[in-house]
């Protein structure tokens, strides 16, 4: 695995930079996997809610939500091979899993559905720099 780390603060703000960062890993886990988050998730989330990953890449987090009794998740992205992969990884086994390409500061979805919103880094890819 390849693990390729932004130079400057611009650079997470630069859509071409995650694609060749999804591009050279097969999985990356910004700030802890199901490991390390699982406790906190099924203390204060419900298997019955809605859950929206924001910025998903190609983590693993859905996948084990999914397989630790969540199954209304929707996770998005912006980089539409990696919502693919995702997608063909997981269309066996975890058919109600959802991957949806769009951005986090554009999706359609109606008011008050979503019960959970996770972003493990999405954040710092959408706030303006000094750069902008």
């Amino acid at each position: 695995m390849v693990v390729i780390i932004p130079k400057s603060e611009k650079e997470f703000t630069d859509l071409s930079y995650w694609k060749k960062f999804f591009k050279h890993n097969s999985s990356f886990e910004w700030y802890g996997d199901y490991s390390k988050l699982g406790q906190i998730f099924e203390k204060y989330i419900k298997s019955t809610d809605f859950i929206l990953q924001i910025g998903c890449g190609n983590s693993s987090l859905a996948d084990d939500l999914y397989d630790n009794g969540y199954r209304n998740i929707l996770s998005i992205d912006t980089d539409q091979n990696v919502i693919d992969k995702q997608n063909k990884k997981n269309l066996e086994n975890r058919p109600t899993l959802k991957f949806k390409n769009c951005s986090a500061s554009n999706i359609d979805l109606q008011n008050s559905s979503v019960n959970v919103i996770i972003d493990k880094g999405t954040l710092d890819a959408l706030l303006p720099s000094k750069y902008s």
